[in-house]
């Protein structure tokens, strides 16, 4: 009897005790989450993959809410394999998110990527256009990467001071520009690149459509996605994306080039919504 009553006495400790421990395990996964998208934002990759499995190990289940924008704890991990370029362990992680969380727009973002990657390589067989090799640049894909492309395919267009212009305002360094300076001819035939037309596009493409429709319900609306998209600059750009496609102009590499964008612009609208919202909450408090 003595013994059921000491029991019973300390039970409330052992709850309350439980309740704390539960409590630092959900902050630690936040904390993991949030050091380990610091992490992917400034290309360290290796250390963000470490965070976003150590979250992952601690709740398997868990979903990063930001605002409108919910994603698995598994795309975390699937975005950095990619960004790794281990699409092997990137899908592996972007169907544990999708069964986890069938809503993820981000794992099935990045799942379409991925599979793009795997796609054959017949339109990569051709020089890069003058057209591509820009539409790329402005997309945001690096110059060291455009000049991989260029070392792999060689390019289809004469180098011209029109030509040099468009690249440089596009955002090409002085590098690449160097390369296709010194680059007399593409290295494989220059027959113009083969438009995707694969069920992998069509992913992408539904996809676009579907980030395109959820942000024009939430976007400027009071509530969660109130300071999202409030220049309109991911909508138009979902724009630009799905007017190559329907005019049949994407290429693999555009395809992934804009899946790329979006998905990185979706990510910085995290902060950047934050950053809005804590700003007029400042003004308000001021006054």
């Amino acid at each position: 009897m003595k013994n059921h009553c000491a029991y019973n006495h300390c039970y409330p400790y052992f709850v309350f005790v439980g309740l704390i421990i539960i409590g630092c395990a959900g902050t630690s996964i936040k904390t993991e989450v949030h050091t380990g998208r610091a992490a992917l934002v400034t290309n360290r990759t290796e250390q963000a993959l470490w965070h976003f499995s150590a979250a992952a190990k601690l709740d398997p289940t868990f979903v990063a809410e930001y605002g409108p924008l919910q994603q698995s704890i598994w795309t975390y991990v699937g975005k950095a394999y990619y960004k790794a370029e281990n699409m092997v362990e990137a899908r592996r992680a972007l169907d544990k998110a999708i069964n986890t969380f069938p809503q993820d727009r981000m794992a099935k973002l990045y799942l379409a990527l991925v599979k793009l990657h795997s796609d054959p390589q017949e339109d990569t067989r051709s020089g890069l256009t003058l057209a591509e090799t820009v539409y790329l640049l402005k997309r945001g894909v690096s110059s060291q990467r455009v000049a991989t492309l260029v070392t792999q395919r060689g390019v289809q267009f004469p180098w011209t001071s029109r030509a040099e212009s468009q690249l440089a305002s596009a955002g090409a360094n002085e590098s690449l520009l160097n390369q296709l300076r010194n680059t007399q001819r593409g290295r494989i035939s220059p027959v113009p690149p083969r438009q995707m037309q694969s069920a992998n596009t069509q992913d992408l493409e539904m996809i676009f459509r579907d980030v395109l429709q959820w942000l024009n319900q939430i976007a400027g609306v009071p509530g969660p996605g109130q300071y999202w998209d409030a220049t309109g600059d991911i909508r138009r750009g979902i724009g630009q994306s799905l007017e190559t496609i329907s005019n049949n102009q994407a290429t693999r590499e555009t395809l992934i080039a804009d899946g790329e964008w979006l998905g990185k612009r979706l990510e910085e609208e995290i902060d950047q919504a934050e950053r809005q919202h804590r700003s007029e909450y400042r003004a308000l408090e001021s006054r």
